[in-house]
C-alpha cells in the first residue's frame, strides 16, 4: 500500500465548501462521514476560506461558479487548485457544457436520483489533489532529476581525466558540477514538499493541472 493509499484508507475528512447547495444536497453530503462541511452563504464569507486554501473541494451552483470565475477579486478557480463540482439545474445543459468543454470542472446534474451520486462525485473530485501531487513528484523525478544526474556524472568523469584538462576549463567544469549539485538539492526539498502537499490535502500553491472530462448516465465527470 503506497503511503497515498494509506491516507486515503485513513485520512481525516475532505473539507467541503457548499455555496448555492440546497438542503437535501448538504443532507446527503453531511451523512457521508468522509466530509466536512464548510458552509457560506455569500462570497466574502467564502473569500477568506478559499484564499486561505482550507478547503479540498467547492461544491456550488452553476450561478456561484460562474460568478466567481469573473470576479476579479476572487480566487483563480484552476480545477487541480481547487477541484469544483457544479451542481447543474435542468435547463442550465448548454451553459454548463461549455465549461465541461474547456474541463473546468466536474459537473452533476440534478435531475433523477442524483442525490445517491453526489457524495461520490465529491469524493472523486476531493481525491484529484493527491493524485496531482503524485504526478508533479514524478514529473521532477523523470524530467529533471534523470538528466541532471547524467550532467553532473558525465562533468565528474571529465574531471577525473586530472592534468589532461587545461585548468581554465577545469574551473568552468567545477562550476557545473556545483551547480548541478545545487540544482539537486533543490529538486530533492521540493519532491519533499510535494510529499509533504498530498500528505495534507494538497493545500499547496495553484498549479495548471486539469481533470479530464467526460459524460455519462447524467454525470459529467
Amino acid at each position: 500500500m503506497t503511503k497515498n493509499s494509506l491516507r486515503a484508507t485513513l485520512a481525516e475528512p475532505a473539507r467541503l465548501l457548499l455555496l448555492g447547495v440546497w438542503g437535501d444536497e448538504r443532507k446527503a453530503l453531511a451523512a457521508d462521514a468522509r466530509f466536512r462541511l464548510l458552509s457560506a452563504s455569500t462570497f466574502s464569507e467564502a473569500a477568506p476560506v478559499l484564499a486561505a486554501r482550507t478547503v479540498d473541494v467547492l461544491v456550488c451552483d452553476l450561478d456561484v461558479y460562474l460568478f466567481l470565475r469573473r470576479a476579479p477579486e476572487g480566487p483563480a478557480l484552476e480545477p487541480a487548485a481547487l477541484p469544483t463540482l457544479v451542481l447543474v439545474s435542468p435547463g442550465e445543459e448548454k451553459r454548463a457544457a461549455k465549461l465541461l468543454e474547456a474541463e473546468a470542472a466536474d459537473f452533476l446534474l440534478r435531475a433523477g436520483r442524483y442525490l445517491a451520486l453526489l457524495p461520490a462525485c465529491a469524493h472523486r473530485a476531493a481525491s484529484r489533489r493527491d493524485l496531482y501531487w503524485e504526478e508533479v513528484a514524478a514529473l521532477l523525478r523523470h524530467e529533471i532529476n534523470n538528466p541532471l544526474t547524467g550532467v553532473l556524472g558525465n562533468a565528474e568523469l571529465v574531471l577525473g581525466e586530472g592534468d589532461a584538462i587545461p585548468e581554465k576549463a577545469r574551473r568552468r567544469l567545477q562550476t557545473i558540477v556545483e551547480l548541478a549539485v545545487r540544482l539537486r538539492d533543490v529538486v530533492r526539498h521540493l519532491e519533499t514538499r510535494l510529499a509533504e502537499e498530498a500528505e495534507n490535502g494538497g493545500n499547496g500553491a495553484p498549479h495548471p493541472g486539469a481533470p479530464s472530462a467526460r459524460v455519462s448516465g447524467g454525470v459529467a465527470r
